[in-house]
């Protein structure tokens, strides 16, 4: 057993060489403040587990992120970190990763930044340490990558548990860990004793007013709870490893050359045999097709094809066979034995060559589709990944001429650098300003008003602009301009892209999902008149959809018709979920929407419940065996008024929809 008096000690290692021994500085025998940081790791455990999922609490996720560098460089560290110039870099790129998720609501950048925030907090800590194999631009940035990740964290991985209970006073780190495992002990069995009581309504109303939480909110706390210790044990693990460097540096540099020469094990006439008949492949490929795939540069379509056909055909693959490529570039420069280098550099070239032909022809393809059929976020990020590998393949080239470069630190500072450069710049703001620029001047005759909903906060101000240009229009002004005017629209965008505005005016949000994005469009959206010509709620008419229900169902679809009036509207959570079975559900149905003149509508209201998620489209139509249509209700409504409306059933029984008085 350990003596509680006694320092935490490090584990006893075989002794170096003199030599070594007096190269290499000798390493501290114990973790300072290791009773502290054991708890302080606890407590950032458990902050960890609090900020999923990610997407929904950026603010909460970066202050996590705050708290994790700012504690552990200026409380653990207490100024003893040693920032090189690349270290310096390094923080500045994960200082940007945390302001992208503060400007812009895109769920995506959100989780990629946080993860690569994380994976710069693991370097810097163990480069501030002094443990980096080499200072500065280091080709064994991998190595050094590789340890800080896993190495270093679970070498020390089980050290916290010693770590909690070591203390110089008292012994009341061992008391305070005995609690807690007691706590940690109760969780469960007391959990089941609540559930089994709460059959009395006493007891029940007593538990309910003291702890205000669901069955799931306890769920969720006992999850966290069991991710709370593995997640502690990493960082602590990474601190030991770190601050106690059980191994030279110098060793573990020299090692990790020998390592990377190990690796060049292939021959060059393996290597040339694999290669050369790839080259083939791709020049008989450029010969036979180059009046095909050129079409893209001069903007003339092969004959029977269409622009979307055109450019959808063979883009992907031309994607995968340029990442092909690049793989084998970076097979040739890392398992590729020396002798022979100049041959093998020409294969080198030669390969980052056609690749960078196969990307023109690809990225010519991209932009012809765009700008045909306008930005979507896979069609940007196409784009940036084509961007990506030009980038990659042009140092690939010059590193065959200039040997001195550096290749794979730099082709990962530009992979960071361009990738937060397209988090920075709101991707979602950009693809919704640029389709709604190209149909307001004309240059597309329709807009996908459901990508621009999909596209979150960051497109609601230029969903309200062209709210502004479409409500401008009357009737009689729609229907002169309608056909082949470029100022054409479909006859339900205007009532969905007002729909989806309403909708977001009276979303609810949370102070952890905060994003300058979300500011800024519910500021909008409190100024903005979202229905034409000032429509207020007299000129509406309200169905407000109860559910009384025994399961939670995927969507709820409301077919509606009255004299010369017929449409549709539908429901469903954005984030793929099941309606709550208990939700209440609002349909609206504007009077200048429709260019309606009477004070009420004589409404036939059919309904019909699809059981399980499914993505909504134009047309309602959903796999039959998800879907259960209600018997045909009717309704006298006046704009102006709200109208309950109640469903009940199961999809065994069926479904009932009626009007409530």
């Amino acid at each position: 057993m350990m003596d509680e008096s006694k320092p935490l000690m490090m584990d006893e290692s075989k002794p170096l060489s003199p030599a070594v021994t007096s190269a290499a500085p000798a390493a501290p025998r114990r973790i300072p403040r290791a009773n502290f940081a054991a708890w302080l790791f606890i407590a950032l455990g458990y902050f960890f587990c609090c900020v999923f999922p990610i997407s929904k609490k950026p603010l909460l996720a970066v202050l996590f992120l705050i708290a994790l560098y700012a504690l552990s460089f200026s409380v653990l560290l207490r100024g003893r970190a040693r920032f090189g110039l690349v270290q310096k870099l390094v923080l500045l790129s994960a200082a940007l990763a945390l302001i992208a998720p503060l400007l812009w609501a895109n769920a995506g950048n959100t989780i990629l930044c946080f993860l690569y925030a994380l994976t710069a907090y693991a370097y810097l800590f163990y480069a501030a340490s002094g443990n980096c194999l080499e200072e500065g631009l280091s080709t064994l940035v991998g190595a050094d990558l590789i340890r800080a990740l896993f190495v270093f964290p679970f070498s020390s991985f089980g050290r916290i548990f010693p770590a909690l209970a070591s203390h110089e006073k008292k012994g009341a780190g061992k008391l305070l860990l005995k609690i807690l495992l007691g706590l940690l002990l109760a969780v469960i069995p007391t959990a089941a004793a609540l559930a089994l009581l709460s059959y009395d309504s006493g007891f029940r109303s007593i538990i309910d007013s003291l702890f205000r939480f669901r069955g799931e909110d306890l769920a969720v706390q006992i999850t966290r709870l069991l991710f709370t210790l593995p997640v502690a044990m990493y960082l602590f693990g990474l601190y030991a490893s770190s601050v106690l460097r059980a191994s030279s540096r110098e060793v573990a540099a020299e090692k990790a050359r020998a390592n990377e020469e190990r690796r060049h094990f292939v021959p060059l006439v393996t290597a040339a045999a694999a290669v050369i008949p790839l080259l083939l492949v791709y020049i008989i490929f450029f010969v036979s097709q180059w009046a095909y795939y050129t079409s893209a540069f001069t903007g003339v379509l092969p004959a029977k094809l269409s622009y979307a056909e055109y450019a959808r055909e063979g883009f992907f693959q031309l994607c995968a066979v340029s990442a092909i490529n690049f793989l084998a570039v970076i097979c040739l420069s890392r398992y590729v034995r020396r002798e022979g280098e100049a041959f093998r550099r020409v294969l080198c070239v030669i390969l980052a060559t056609f690749s960078l032909v196969l990307i023109a022809t690809a990225v010519s393809k991209l932009l012809l589709y765009i700008d045909r059929y306008d930005l979507t976020p896979d069609r940007i990020y196409a784009s940036w990944f084509m961007g990506l590998l030009t980038v990659l393949f042009l140092i690939v080239l010059l590193a065959q001429f200039f040997p001195r470069i550096k290749a794979l630190p730099l082709c990962m500072a530009v992979t960071v650098a361009l990738y937060l450069l397209l988090a920075l710049s709101g991707p979602n703001a950009r693809i919704a300003h640029y389709n709604v620029e190209r149909y307001l001047s004309g240059k597309t005759k329709s807009i996908d008003i459901e990508l621009l909903n999909s596209l979150g906060d960051d497109a609601v101000p230029e969903m309200l602009r062209l709210e502004e240009y479409m409500a401008g229009y009357s009737s009689i002004e729609r229907d002169a301009i309608r056909g082949d005017s470029p100022y054409h629209y479909p006859e339900n965008s205007y009532p969905r892209l007002v729909l989806f505005l309403r909708q977001r005016a009276e979303e609810e949000s949370k102070w952890y999902d905060c994003t300058l994005s979300r500011l800024m469009s519910e500021a909008a959206l409190r100024k903005a008149e979202f229905l034409p010509d000032g429509v207020q709620e007299k000129n509406i008419i309200r169905l407000q959809v109860q559910l009384d229900l025994r399961e939670d169902i995927g969507l709820l679809i409301l077919d509606y018709g009255s004299t010369g009036l017929n449409g549709a509207q539908g429901v469903a959570n954005a984030d793929r979920s099941l309606i709550n079975h208990g939700e209440t559900l609002d349909f609206q149905l504007c009077r200048q929407i429709y260019d309606r003149s009477a004070d009420y509508e004589d409404l036939s209201l059919k309904f019909t419940v699809i059981s399980e998620y499914a993505d909504p489209n134009f047309e309602n139509v959903y796999p039959a065996e998800y879907t259960i249509p209600l018997e045909t209700i009717s309704l006298r409504a006046s704009y102006g008024e709200s109208y309950r409306i109640e469903i009940s059933g199961d999809r065994e029984s069926g479904y009932l929809a009626r009007v409530c008085d």
